[in-house]
């Protein structure tokens, strides 16, 4: 029942957590490229997890900016707001008219299509998940025709090479689908940076703007001394190759996870121990309080 912790949104966070640890697993796929099953199956895997991650970052930043500022956000007149504000407000405003439209459709058509715009609103877990889940639908749709067309999926292919023969996996529409499917996943970190700005209304504690910049550079450092050596040993090695690219993919996991996820975890554990040490005290008999503070040494070193 702790209001903070309720801020910070558990549930999206613990499944934020564990789309990271299900693409964080996914990398070992890179290292079996023998079979047709890991070459099918690590794209869409680690895509669509990735995906849902931003997708979760956008639900949390839309939910907790519509419940903290619903006066400031959505009643502003444009005339007070710079561009990116301005295009911040579209977004806001469409993700609502998302969540109502997955309000309407659950009710069988009883809630009326209609964005609430009054200073009190009501933006449940359900609400924000589906806008992720509507969020995830092209990626997704993507993601399976890539897997169930034959010319498509990717399979194992075996190549002589200096060093014997070995294996890699390829496609004959390999890298654009590819390429599709990584401006599918890159495009909702974009969206979640534009409406975790700073607004009027939401204190910092709970923007996420730095976070993901931060996760983005760690990222950027990472990529910038492992991507240019794939290119140069290519997939003959193939541990070589499987490590590298698993670095770079944990490159962007790793910091999101930490500098998201455990920050508000270790704030949740921090909040769950003074609350027991509040209740603790609470449940000690007057005596017994009255005998700890008569106990209790002074700065001298002397029990008064």
């Amino acid at each position: 029942n702790d209001l903070l912790l309720q801020l910070f949104q558990p549930d999206s966070l613990s499944l934020f957590v564990a789309a990271s640890a299900v693409a964080t697993i996914a990398a070992l796929l890179f290292a079996f490229p023998e079979y047709d099953a890991t070459c099918a199956l690590r794209q869409p895997i680690i895509l669509t997890s990735v995906t849902f991650m931003g997708n979760l970052l956008i639900g949390r930043a839309w939910r907790i900016g519509s419940i903290l500022s619903s006066t400031a956000t959505f009643a502003v007149s444009g005339d007070d707001i710079d561009a990116v504000g301005m295009a911040r407000l579209r977004v806001m405003n469409v993700l609502s008219k998302v969540s109502q439209l997955g309000r309407y459709v659950g009710s069988c058509g009883k809630t009326k299509l209609r964005v609430n715009t009054g200073i009190r609103k009501a933006i449940t877990f359900a609400d924000s998940i589906f806008v992720a889940v509507v969020l995830l639908l092209p990626q997704l749709v993507f993601q399976i025709v890539s897997l169930s067309v034959p010319s498509v999926r990717m399979v194992s292919v075996e190549m002589l090479g200096v060093q014997g023969l070995y294996y890699t996996c390829e496609s004959r529409a390999n890298p654009y689908f590819l390429i599709v499917g990584i401006v599918l996943t890159a495009l909702p970190f974009g969206i979640s940076l534009l409406i975790n700005v700073v607004s009027k209304g939401i204190p910092d504690k709970f923007r996420e703007f730095d976070d993901i910049m931060a996760s983005m550079a760690s990222s950027f450092w990472v990529l910038l001394a492992t991507l240019p050596t794939v290119g140069m040993i290519g997939q003959a090695q193939t541990n070589a190759y499987a490590y590298l690219i698993a670095a770079s993919l944990l490159s962007f996991l790793l910091p999101l996870s930490y500098n998201i996820a455990w920050p508000k975890l270790n704030n949740a554990l921090m909040s769950t121990s003074l609350g027991r040490v509040g209740t603790n005290n609470h449940k000690k008999k007057p005596t017994e309080r009255m005998s700890s503070d008569i106990s209790s040494p002074s700065r001298d070193g002397k029990v008064h």
